[in-house]
């Protein structure tokens, strides 16, 4: 039987069917929208008693950051959490996005353990580059990762890295030079190579020559690539992955990321070859008594392992070299440029340099070195809390949750840690803007609100790595702190608190400009 079509013949029954159809279309639009603002009821009404700025329609608060550049992007984080306190709302189109920087509240979030997923956009941005390694994942295949990773960086493995650490510490020296009168350098492009060398030997067991070969083929890409992540991050149109696609930005990443995911995929292909090759029996990764007695890369560690599949391997090895060159880098840098400015703190870090290494003060650290430098760590974590590398950590709201001052985050929301002003805070470091690494002294640690400090993350999401980074910095500033004394930091902190850029780290965009000199005479 053949469908009825409406003719010219039959002009009134043709007007009647445009009629109902009309009136079909417009009830169905009508059920829809209903239909969302039911869903959403509860959402906006959670949000109304937020405080926040007032946003207009369909675009929320966006036009805030309309224009902004990633250093006007940060400062206007910063100034929105001190004009709207500790928590308050922002609307980035139609999606709600609390900011948190409470302690208490931050508890409420990064502590649930049922809430391991990061936003959409993140995801959407970082998924290129980093697949579906630890930072992009989640569910059964973040929990199963993140046992088999954590257990590569046991301390019993990480011990047997530090000889790499203090191999290329050593190059890095070499590469600020000699010379007994002060120089001025910008040291994050000399320390960046330094920990891109370190991650890619500890993780793949490659070496890439970054420090010696810096115009190569391997390290180009990947300063491009970490680079072009930032770039696209702070442009939310470039989300959608047609538009970014178009676009020069988007063509170049994707040559980059062909290269590097290309390369790695060459390695974990021939560290499989050979290791089905030797006969050798698979080593679960948390024997550690049988590991300890291997001199393995990371890699080396999950393919004796077994659980994870070629692709799995690839995917967590890229996001451990990502994650662990320029964060590393950062802190190096933040630590020589505050010992710029304080003397009397950089005096007493070589005073306990001298206790550990003696007359011998250009030997190589060692495992039994690191232990004895208790002030330098507490620098270290003194630095992270003033400069934390990553400014905010984000988190959907899986679940209503009452943060326990009033306020409650409606599920379907997603939180946004802002890292750099949780450590500012008043109540838990008094002074915030000073630098005093007796903060963290064993007697002024205790009593501390855990979630006050959390320059790692916290939660289940904390970095696997921390320890692992820690290490790397104690080494590589012992390194240079018994070669050189940084005399001055060039136009002092405020310079780089002026320049504070949230890429893929926080960083200053006019790098980190110190003057440093030879410790001849002191040694």
């Amino acid at each position: 039987m053949e469908s009825y079509k409406p003719t010219s013949k039959n002009p009134g029954a043709n007007e009647v069917w445009w009629k109902i159809s009309s009136v079909f279309l417009a009830t169905v639009a009508i059920v829809t929208v209903l239909l969302f603002c039911w869903t959403k009821r509860r959402l906006w009404e959670l949000a109304a008693r937020l405080p926040g700025p007032t946003p207009v329609p369909l675009l929320g608060n966006l036009l805030t950051f309309a224009g902004c550049d990633l250093i006007q992007f940060f400062k206007m984080i910063v100034q929105l959490v001190e004009k709207h306190g500790s928590i308050f709302k922002l609307w980035i189109g139609q999606d709600l996005f609390v900011l948190l920087s409470d302690p208490v509240a931050l508890e409420k979030v990064l502590g649930n353990k049922n809430f391991i997923r990061r936003t959409g956009y993140v995801t959407k941005v970082g998924k290129p580059f980093f697949r579906n390694g630890l930072l992009m994942s989640d569910g059964d295949t973040w929990r199963v990762h993140r046992k088999i990773i954590q257990s590569t960086f046991h301390n019993n493995i990480l011990d047997q890295f530090v000889e790499n650490f203090a191999k290329n510490s050593s190059i890095l020296v070499q590469k600020l030079g000699d010379s007994e009168c002060a120089v001025t350098v910008n040291v994050y492009p000399l320390i960046s190579l330094c920990t891109l060398d370190v991650i890619c030997e500890t993780a793949m067991g490659t070496k890439v020559n970054a420090q010696l070969d810096y115009d190569g083929e391997y390290v180009q890409n990947v300063l491009k690539s970490l680079q072009l992540l930032s770039e696209r991050f702070m442009r939310p149109w470039l989300s959608v992955d047609w538009i970014f696609n178009l676009t020069q930005l988007g063509k170049e990443q994707a040559a980059t990321l062909k290269y590097l995911h290309g390369n790695v995929q060459q390695v974990v292909s021939e560290k499989l070859a050979k290791f089905h090759a030797s006969g050798r029996q698979k080593t679960q990764v948390d024997d550690v008594q049988s590991v300890n007695r291997k001199k393995l890369s990371l890699l080396d560690l999950l393919i004796e392992d077994g659980q994870l599949t070629p692709d799995e391997i690839h995917d967590e090895v890229v996001t451990i070299v990502a994650a662990g060159s320029e964060t590393t880098a950062s802190t190096c840098c933040y630590v020589l440029s505050l010992l710029g400015v304080h003397q009397d703190v950089q005096q007493r870090v070589f005073e306990e340099q001298r206790s550990v290494f003696g007359e011998d003060m250009n030997r190589l650290v060692t495992c039994e070195d690191l232990l004895h430098m208790p002030y330098l760590e507490q620098v270290i974590k003194e630095s992270l809390r003033l400069f934390p590398p990553i400014p905010y950590l984000f988190r959907k709201v899986e679940q209503e949750t009452d943060l326990g001052n009033g306020y409650v985050l409606p599920a379907g929301c997603y939180s946004m840690v802002v890292t750099y002003t949780t450590h500012r805070n008043p109540d838990h470091f008094p002074d915030p803007g000073r630098f005093d690494p007796d903060r963290f002294s064993p007697e002024n640690s205790i009593g501390r609100h855990p979630y006050a400090y959390i320059p790692f993350g916290a939660g289940r999401r904390m970095c696997v790595a921390y320890k692992f980074g820690i290490m790397e910095a104690k080494t590589m500033l012992s390194t240079i702190l018994r070669r050189f004394r940084v005399v001055e930091t060039v136009g002092g902190i405020r310079t780089l608190v002026d320049s504070l850029e949230s890429g893929v780290v926080l960083k200053p965009a006019n790098g980190f400009n110190i003057k440093i000199e030879g410790r001849f005479a002191d040694t």
